[in-house]
């Protein structure tokens, strides 16, 4: 069986620069038998709740002992904390700032903190700059980590809940679920911070006689529209709704980019409703 560690990396940082390359440098001159993947350096500038969302997406298609670094970090050098978080099966490190929102199960998740004076410093950088945590605090933890340090000898527990996106979840009532944009990907689909099991748990406390979705209305600006089972339901140009791959609410165009067709932005308001 393989035993080569996975480290995945996720940030903001694009590729016109070189610092996705420094953080695999600093990986490799310590765990140079890790394998490393990059899941996507393209998530827009500083939106913390659509690296959030791409990370959760990814994450359960990735083997038990893989390793997350994710860096979307506009607090850097702040007083905000590095964060271990440990699952069942994975490691995820990166800012204390929500961008694990959607990884860590309240049940049954671990929490540590990096101590860069303390207990972490003998695994990061002898001179940690204040604007790349990624390259001086985050790759090197995680490749020890690869090496086979134990979490709890390059961290301390947590002795705060970590920061939980206030876009995690949406808000409901009798009469509407009021949503976030919580991402847009390439081709300009609108991702929603609604679920499809939200929905219908939503839909059977509600309105248990309800059949079927197409009496349900989802609303974005001034724009409302249907839930559609594929994008072709509707002519090209169109406007609709539909659950996307990862079970979330989307708005999109048929062979259109939806968000400049809507003058759409992070977590702008999405409401459903019954009609």
């Amino acid at each position: 069986m393989d035993k080569t560690p996975i480290i995945c990396f996720l940030t903001d940082f694009g590729l016109k620069d070189g610092y996705v390359g420094a953080m695999k440098g600093v990986v490799l001159s310590i765990a140079p038998h890790a394998r490393m993947i990059d899941i996507s350096h393209e998530i827009d500038s500083f939106c913390i709740a659509s690296g959030a969302y791409v990370l959760g997406s990814v994450v359960p298609y990735f083997p038990p002992g893989t390793i997350f670094v994710a860096v979307v970090d506009p607090g850097v050098g702040t007083e905000r904390k590095g964060l271990i978080v440990k699952n069942p099966d994975k490691i995820f490190i990166g800012p204390d700032n929500g961008i694990f929102s959607w990884v860590i199960d309240v049940q049954s998740s671990k929490v540590f903190w990096i101590d860069p004076d303390g207990v972490s410093k003998p695994y990061i950088h002898s001179r940690v700059s204040s604007t790349f945590h990624g390259r001086d605090i985050f790759s090197p933890i995680a490749a020890h980590i690869a090496n086979g340090v134990p979490v709890e000898n390059l961290s301390i527990p947590a002795k705060e809940s970590p920061v939980i996106g206030e876009w995690l979840h949406p808000q409901a009532d009798k009469q509407v679920i009021n949503g976030r944009v919580v991402h847009i990907d390439r081709f300009g689909n609108i991702v929603t911070n609604i679920t499809k099991s939200f929905y219908l748990s939503w839909k059977d406390r509600y309105f248990p006689a309800l059949l079927s979705a197409q009496s349900t209305v989802v609303e974005i600006g001034s724009s409302t529209m249907k839930i559609e089972e594929t994008y072709a339901s509707v002519p090209k140009g169109h406007l609709l709704a539909l659950w996307g791959s990862n079970d979330h609410l989307e708005i999109s165009v048929n062979q259109g980019h939806a968000a400049e067709k809507l003058s759409v932005g992070y977590l702008d308001e999405v409401r459903m409703f019954i009609k």
